[in-house]
């Protein structure tokens, strides 16, 4: 965090140079696609793109391809097969 190493930390708290080092909250954002939406979104338009996807939920290509992989991982966990003339 902020560039500085786990050793260099530790030899300020020895060295007394530092005060009490505590970690901070990890912070995860949420994503930004709700699967199961996404999931309807693409049976609901299986001819678009990557890139028409992205447009038109309003996100990043990376952010689309990300949730997309998600949501196909579960498909094939459950064992289910895309629809009929998907490109994805």
């Amino acid at each position: 965090m902020y560039g500085v190493s786990y050793a260099t930390v530790q030899r300020w708290k020895k060295e007394g140079k530092v005060g009490k080092v505590t970690g901070g909250a990890i912070f995860k954002k949420p994503p930004r696609l709700d699967p199961e939406r996404l999931d309807a979104f693409l049976e609901s338009n299986p001819g678009f793109t990557n890139v028409e996807y992205a447009k038109h939920l309003g996100v990043g290509l990376t952010t689309f391809k990300e949730a997309k992989k998600k949501v196909m991982e579960r498909r094939k966990s459950r064992g289910e097969k895309p629809p009929e003339g998907a490109t994805y």
